[in-house]
Parts: structure tokens; C-alpha cells; sequence
């Protein structure tokens, strides 16, 4: 719904029919299942409603804000070898307990 509702050409718009498209494609996967609660209609809504709009919207560089704010998290953990700042002044007793 909010896919069709948002304005066009926004992140908003994009993230809602791509999303909505995701898990048409987990309940069609689900309906075919012949186990209840199967882990590839989960697995399928994950990807459909989340990870491809994600990245879609982070390669085009038309993302909404929030994902701005996930992908600096990610160049600040993999810019310092993948240690989080200051986990290195946790490690070496700082701060004085």
C-alpha cells in the first residue's frame, strides 16, 4: 500500500513494490511447501522484502536515510580491520573499573 501511495521516484515507492513483490514470491513458495513453517518461504521473504531493495536502492544512491546511516556503520567497522572502535580500549582495561 505504501508503495502505491508514495510519490514516484522515491525510495519510499521503490521500497514498497519491491518489498511487496518479496513476499507475494515467499507466499507463493510457502504455498507449495509441504512442510508448515518451512525455512525457504522465511529465507525468500528476507531476501525479497529487504535485501534486494536494500542494496538496489544503496547501488542506484537513491536509499532512504536509514540506509545511509547502516552503510557508514559498515565502512566505520571494515575501515578499522573489523575490529568496532574502541573495542581495542575495552580489550586493554580501559575504562579503570
Amino acid at each position: 500500500m505504501v508503495g502505491l501511495a508514495s510519490p514516484d521516484h522515491t525510495s519510499q515507492k521503490v521500497w514498497g513494490l519491491v518489498g511487496a513483490a518479496g513476499y507475494a514470491c515467499a507466499a507463493l513458495v510457502a504455498a507449495r511447501s509441504s512442510t508448515p513453517w518451512a525455512r525457504a518461504p522465511a529465507m525468500v521473504a528476507v531476501a525479497g522484502a529487504a535485501a534486494v531493495p536494500l542494496l538496489y536502492l544503496s547501488v542506484i544512491g537513491r536509499a532512504q536515510m536509514e540506509v545511509g546511516v547502516v552503510e557508514r556503520a559498515a565502512d566505520l567497522l571494515f575501515s578499522h580491520s573489523g575490529v568496532m572502535p574502541g573495542a581495542r580500549a575495552w580489550s586493554s582495561g580501559w575504562p579503570p573499573c
